[in-house]
């Protein structure tokens, strides 16, 4: 996977946050899984995945992108 990180000196200090919604990204949710970053699976049903976190609609992460600019 590329990371943007390997342009950064202090690259430990950085997280990355994947956001996905079908099954084309458990690859990159699998990469990051057991890792500091955040995979987010956007996702309205029960489905099994290797995301650690997920959200419901487009509505949510546009809510959870904002919170974090808020940071």
């Amino acid at each position: 996977m590329l990371s943007l990180k390997d342009h950064f000196q202090d690259k430990d200090q950085l997280v990355t946050i994947y956001i996905g919604d079908d099954q084309t990204d458990e690859d990159a949710f699998s990469v990051l899984k057991d890792s500091r970053d955040i995979s987010v699976l956007v996702s309205a049903g029960n489905q099994e995945s290797q995301a650690n976190y997920f959200l419901a609609d487009v509505e949510a992460v546009n809510k959870f992108l904002k919170r974090l600019l808020e940071m």
